[in-house]
């Protein structure tokens, strides 16, 4: 019998399933392609553990002893309805101490990042909650910065400045839609033949 890629026997399949069991940041960091990203999810989940008190050494430990009492609640529950009701208690007290802590004053779209954070780390875990019910709980996001497209009439007066190089800037950003910060990554030459 040909055997082609993947598991070959029950004993490799066992030590698959139980080492993914074992590490619950795992799949929660598979889902995160870009290093910084998971880094601000890790250090977002750490704040969430220590504020339920949950005993541990590094963030792996809190996190298994986190999914390990889930698990536990979860399985000693005999109503489906109430099957994470553990874990949902938890996340609600969180983002409540969130968004009555006075000393940070933190923002709607704060808090929405640390709600991002557990909510794929319970997710990636396959604890399953009513996200659109909790969601609404969360106070509005506003948008900081007020940004809009200049005018017209302010293109033509930017264009009208005596110095060349401003008018290049002008019509690049104008045409393109790039950022002023993307000018640091732009690899300009130009040949003349």
């Amino acid at each position: 019998m040909e055997q082609g890629i993947g598991v070959s026997s029950k004993e490799e399949t066992f030590n698959i399933e139980k080492s993914a069991a074992s590490d619950p940041l795992e799949s929660f960091r598979y889902v995160l392609p870009v290093k910084t990203t998971q880094d601000d999810y890790v250090i977002r989940l750490g704040y969430f553990f220590d504020y339920l008190q949950i005993a541990g050494n590094n963030i792996e430990d809190k996190a298994t002893r986190f999914l390990e009492q889930a698990l536990l609640e979860q399985s000693s529950s005999s109503d489906n309805k109430n099957k994470n009701k553990w874990a949902y208690d938890c996340l609600i007290r969180y983002i409540n101490y969130l968004k009555n802590d006075s000393k940070r004053n933190l923002s709607g779209s704060s808090i929405s990042n640390y709600f991002a954070a557990i909510k794929l780390f319970y997710e990636a875990n396959s604890i399953n909650l009513n996200w659109k019910w909790i969601s609404k709980g969360l106070p509005p996001s506003s948008r900081v910065a007020n940004d809009r497209a200049p005018t017209t009439d302010e293109l033509r007066r930017l264009v009208q400045y005596p110095d060349r190089r401003i008018r290049v800037i002008v019509y690049v950003m104008a045409s393109s839609g790039i950022r002023v910060d993307a000018w640091n990554y732009l690899n300009l030459k130009i040949s003349f033949q």
